[in-house]
């Protein structure tokens, strides 16, 4: 089985202020995924907290000038596997938070850009529109 193993990209700060219906984002989780990095790998995870202040909502896309594309993914169980599968959205409850993070949502970034570099990442979301965010690629930690 091939084993994806690449960058993990953690969220900087917080959002933008020029969005000011959109659900909050990111609140710098300070965990990274797992796994020693592979030299040349361009893709990877990532992960941030998003808390919305206001009514329901749903991101449904991301993107960034510093990666090829940016999908939103799951990990789910599927006959005693644990299987990454891609997701059309990520509802936001009112008043709720969603936190990607290893092992469940995250950003799948293919295409990152070199460890180090600081990233605008910009989250779509249905009704608060567009909030961009910095992420740091991060080299993943030993573990």
């Amino acid at each position: 089985m091939k084993r994806v193993l690449a960058a993990a990209v953690l969220a900087l700060a917080a959002c933008s202020p020029a969005a000011q219906k959109a659900p909050e984002a990111p609140l710098a989780p300070e965990a990274a995924a797992p796994g020693p990095p592979v030299e040349g790998q361009t893709t990877g995870a990532g992960f941030l907290a998003v808390r919305n202040g206001g009514e329901a909502d749903r991101l449904v896309a991301a993107f960034s000038p510093a990666t090829s594309s940016i999908e939103l993914h799951t990990h789910r169980h599927v006959d005693g596997m644990m299987r990454m599968e891609k997701v059309d959205a990520v509802d936001i409850p009112a008043g709720g938070a969603v936190v990607f993070e290893p092992g469940g949502l995250h950003l799948m970034m293919f295409g990152l850009a070199p460890t180090g570099d600081v990233i605008p990442v910009t989250l779509k979301f249905e009704k608060g529109g567009d909030v961009t965010v910095p992420f740091k690629v991060m080299a993943r930690s030993a573990g």
